[in-house]
């Protein structure tokens, strides 16, 4: 296992200061992660100078991507919606406020937990 994998030494993770969902965080340059006792990390979406929170009820948070784009993973750290938007809001009440950029065009829309398109709802 390697950093290299997308794992850092278990050794290490188990050694971070864990939250509630049995996640610790780091930095390495310029982002933050969610680290896994496991060593699975991610790069966590920073909310209010930290990592995303998990949103209740829904169980996820934001993560960014490699090319900077936002996507949700699950409290395992699987990635549960891929990072496919500009910008993103936390789940609140099943749904999410998502920009999505087509044609130079700026687009905000609502997804569901699944990442599927759905009507437009209070945030």
């Amino acid at each position: 296992m390697s950093v290299s994998d997308g794992l850092l030494p278990p050794a290490f993770a188990s050694a971070l200061n864990l939250d509630t969902h049995g996640l610790g965080s780091a930095i390495c340059g310029n982002h933050l992660y969610f680290v896994a006792p496991t060593g699975k990390f991610i790069r966590a979406f920073i909310y209010d100078n930290g990592p995303d929170y998990f949103s209740a009820g829904e169980g996820l948070a934001r993560f960014v991507s490699r090319d900077g784009l936002i996507g949700y993973v699950d409290e395992t750290l699987e990635i549960v919606i891929p990072a496919r938007y500009e910008d993103a809001f936390p789940f609140r009440n099943g749904k999410a406020k998502v920009l999505t950029v087509r044609g130079g065009a700026r687009l905000w829309s609502w997804i569901d937990e699944t990442g599927a398109q759905v009507p437009p709802g209070g945030q």
